[in-house]
This record gives structure tokens, sequence and C-alpha cells, in this order.
């Protein structure tokens, strides 16, 4: 006897000693397939076998990416020094109406001869200095303005320059995590990706796409794109793992993990027919958090085997056994 054989004997005394009511004998197949077991509907219930119908679905394929989340102080200390000068430009422009006013109120006084040259020419010289103070001002805004649209895109540099500080506060409280994720050449970006800070997928929250980066890091080949999430266990300068979904979406069908079996290195599932279950060969499944993602659309509508299929399995590789010996 092989060795083999020897264990699904021993696995089919266990079923029969632990499960008596289960036994494999129930499971009699009278067709000579050995591809198929074929049960009523008496033997499929004492046998424990459930089953699911099999739904259509998409699926799109995920490319692994690579970030850093991004320390949002330099962006608060960006907007302390925009808000600054925009204070210092409100105080000068109006320094500047007044200064504008009290030298036509002067001239219209000179004119009259009610006030000397000297006071006329004392009021313009104020005026322009105060005309010089308001554009400084406004260069200075401006140039912080321009600072943050080359460092952050123009997206980012709304939020800088806004009085509205709602979405800083979001970073600097983390509440939300600003990400610079890298995608290699060739490739676009997604609205929504996947990124997690261990590397684990299933640890893995959804990040939405902001803007297109101005730079990258020196050793990232490839544009680099800022996303946020609300994924609060990545924290700021934390290396992130992102996945990046394909742009074309797959078709086929979404199964429980329990309704694959592997035997030999090949995956299998039983599909349920009009009279037997039928073993079907599945290449390439693809792991997701529902189950497995089976790029096969015949399988759509079909009803599959999720417990029980070991069992049939078992007897299946019993019967194949005794046909060889």
């Amino acid at each position: 006897m092989t060795i083999k054989k020897a264990t699904i004997l021993l696995i089919s005394c266990y079923i029969e000693i632990c499960y008596p009511e289960n036994s494999l004998d129930a499971l009699d197949d009278p067709s000579n397939e050995t591809s198929s077991i074929q049960l009523d509907e008496h033997k499929q219930k004492i046998s424990g076998i459930k089953t699911i119908e099999a739904k259509s679905a998409t699926y799109k394929s995920e490319q692994l990416v690579f970030g850093k989340a991004i320390n949002p102080q330099s962006l608060f200390e960006l907007h302390f020094r925009y808000q600054d000068a925009t204070t210092e430009h409100h105080k000068a422009n109006s320094l500047y109406k007044q200064s504008e006013i009290n030298s036509h109120r002067q001239t219209e006084l000179y004119q009259f001869g009610i006030t000397s040259k000297h006071k006329l020419e004392e009021q313009q010289t104020r005026r322009d200095y105060d005309s010089a103070t308001l554009n400084t001002n406004n260069l200075k805004s401006q140039a912080i303005a321009n600072e943050a649209k080359l460092n952050w895109g123009e997206v980012i540099c709304k939020w800088v320059i806004s009085s509205d500080t709602t979405r800083l506060n979001s970073l600097i409280n983390n509440r939300q995590i600003l990400l610079r994720i890298t995608l290699p050449d060739g490739n676009e970006p997604a609205q929504n990706i996947l990124a997690s800070a261990n590397g684990i997928r299933e640890n893995a929250s959804s990040a939405e796409l902001i803007s297109m980066a101005p730079w990258s890091e020196n050793t990232s080949q490839g544009v680099s794109y800022f996303y946020i999430t609300n994924n609060t266990a990545i924290k700021p300068n934390m290396n992130v793992t992102g996945w990046l979904p394909e742009k074309n979406a797959q078709e086929g069908v979404i199964i429980p993990r329990t309704a694959l079996i592997w035997e030999s290195g090949q995956a299998f599932l039983y599909v349920k027919g009009e009279d037997r279950f039928i073993k079907t060969s599945i290449n390439n499944p693809i792991p997701i958090k529902e189950g497995y993602f089976i790029k096969n659309k015949a399988l759509t509508n079909q009803t599959i085997v999720t417990t029980g299929n070991n069992l049939l399995l078992s007897k299946e590789l019993i019967k194949h056994d005794d046909d060889n010996d």
C-alpha cells in the first residue's frame, strides 16, 4: 500500500469514527468518472456539503508602489509665514490709502495757498514710502505663495494660502495623513489606491489622489503624486507601501477561501451539476479580502461547494487508488 493511499485511508477511518453519519461510504459513486462525485440530496445533507451561487464580479489587478508619509510641519510654517505677510500687506494697504487721501488734501490746500509747499512735499514723500511698503509686502506674499506652489503644487498651495485651515488642521492633528507616492514610469495615477505602513494589504486603507507632486526623491524613478488617507496608523516620515489598481478590470467571479482546494500544487473547486459534483481546475486564483477572484466568466451563476469539498476529494482519491491497484 502506498503512503498516499494509507494517508487517505487514515482520513477515512477518522471520519468513520468521529462522524459516522458522514461516512465516506455515503459518497458511493456509481459512475466510472474520477473527476466527479455523484450524490443524492440525502447523501449531500448527511455529508455536510454547503454551496453558494457564484456571482459575476470584476477585479483590477494591482501593482506595488512605494512612497512616504509627509510631515505637515513645513506646510504650517508656510501657512503662518503667508498669513503674517498678508497681515502686513493689509496694514500697508491701509496706510497707503490714508496717505493718498492726505496727499490729495494737501495738494488742494496748497493750490488755495492755505498750506506750504514743504508740507505738500512731505505728504507726497510719505505717500511714496507707503506705496513702496505696500509693493514690498505684496511681493513678499506672492513669493511665499510661489514657494508653496513650487514645492507642493497648485492644490496644496491653495491649502497653504487659504484662511480656512480645515485641511491643514486635519493633518497637524493626525486625522488625515498626506502621502507622496512614486509611480513607475508609464503608469497613470488612480483616483484611489490602498496604502499601508507595514506592507500588509489586509491592513491597508484607501488613499485619495490630491495632485501631482512637483518633485520626487532622488532615489526614486518615476512621477510622484500626493495622496491623502484617513489611516492614522501611518505616521509622518514612515515609509509607505501602496497598491495601484490597473486601469482595465478583469471579469470573473469571487469565491470564499474555503471553496478552493489544492492537490499536487493545482487549485480546484467542485461545481454542483444536476446529479453530480464536478471537480474543476482553477488557474491563477487571486487572493483578495473576500476570498479568491477567479478569472473565469463561465463560473458565473454556477453552484460552488464551500464546505465538504475535502470530503469529496478524499473519496475521489480513494477511488482512484482502488482503480490503480
